[in-house]
């Protein structure tokens, strides 16, 4: 839904929120899916219980390392949804050292802007684009703006080329919008709803047990 709204994980409290509600929306699917699976011989759980277990999908997602806003596509012109580790840079191409702390990186963490961890070489991206510095620093007005400060973070071939072509065409006034979607680009926490929905089955299905036991004891009387 973000990305159809022209929304990035660089979109700050926006994105946050956004993704917050997509998880909380997929630990309700995940709760749902649990009574589901348990049967209508289970008793209806209360409502604040299955609130709390909707709400604990937040602090999973959180517990195992995500980031609201990284739920979102990422813009290609700035740090993408995992982007998390970088080293400073300069306004020069990284040096071989630099490269090759860029490259550990990369393959612990990925391309920051899609997620990829298999390229065989990470590219030392700047952030901000030394083309969007540039724009920025050029111009009568530019003259007294300084230097961004800059930082080197891993980045795939393919999403540099796109990161390229949008900084070419972007002007100070407009920058253009570039997303990309990181679906097969899966981590940890996107398995919080799944988690979270395996806690709510053995609860319900405790809560069932215990409820059919009870029936077959008042039966018996």
């Amino acid at each position: 839904a973000g990305g159809l709204a022209g929304v990035s994980c660089a979109s700050g409290p926006v994105a946050s929120s956004i993704g917050a509600v997509a998880v909380l929306a997929g630990g309700w699917l995940a709760e749902r899916g649990a009574a589901f699976a348990v049967g209508e011989d289970a008793p209806p759980g209360r409502t604040s219980e299955r609130v709390v277990t909707v709400l604990s999908t937040l602090s999973v997602f959180q517990a195992l390392g995500g980031r609201f806003c990284a739920v979102l596509p990422s813009d290609v012109l700035f740090p993408g949804a995992f982007a998390k580790r970088s080293i400073p840079a300069t306004s020069k191409y990284a040096s071989l050292a630099e490269r090759q702390e860029v490259q550990a990186i990369g393959r612990k963490s990925g391309c920051h802007t899609c997620g990829t961890r298999f390229p065989r070489v990470f590219h030392a991206d700047h952030m901000p684009p030394i083309k969007l510095c540039n724009v920025q620093t050029s111009g009568f007005l530019g003259f007294f703006r300084k230097w961004p400060a800059q930082e080197f973070y891993p980045q795939c071939g393919s999403c540099s080329r796109v990161q390229s072509r949008a900084a070419r065409i972007s002007t100070r006034k407009t920058l253009a919008l570039e997303l990309r979607y990181h679906f097969t680009s899966l981590r940890a926490y996107h398995a919080s709803g799944l988690l979270v929905g395996m806690l709510a089955y053995k609860l319900q299905e405790k809560r069932r047990d215990e409820f059919l036991a009870q029936r077959d004891d008042w039966a018996a009387k």
